[in-house]
């Protein structure tokens, strides 16, 4: 059990990772994740794999590698 104040620091560190995180890459996470449960397990994976399909192509993706290759942060849009 965690005390206020260490549930608290931990989850503003939990939520200070995600929000430097693409937003396009979430929201696609978020969904196939919703949508999963009322699926057969064969349909939500090849969801799955269309959603990372399609965000592979995104300018998030490429300026993830980009800024990685530079070592900087990256700078996402969102598409």
């Amino acid at each position: 059990m965690l005390a206020d104040a260490e549930l608290k620091a931990r989850t503003q560190v939990l939520a200070d990772k995600l929000a430097r995180k693409s937003p396009l890459v979430l929201a696609r996470m978020k969904r196939v994740a919703n949508e999963a449960p009322d699926k057969s397990t064969a349909d939500a994976l090849r969801h799955e794999l269309l959603e990372l399909r399609n965000h592979q192509r995104s300018y998030d993706v490429k300026e993830g590698l980009l800024a990685f290759a530079e070592k900087r942060e990256p700078q996402f849009k969102g598409c």
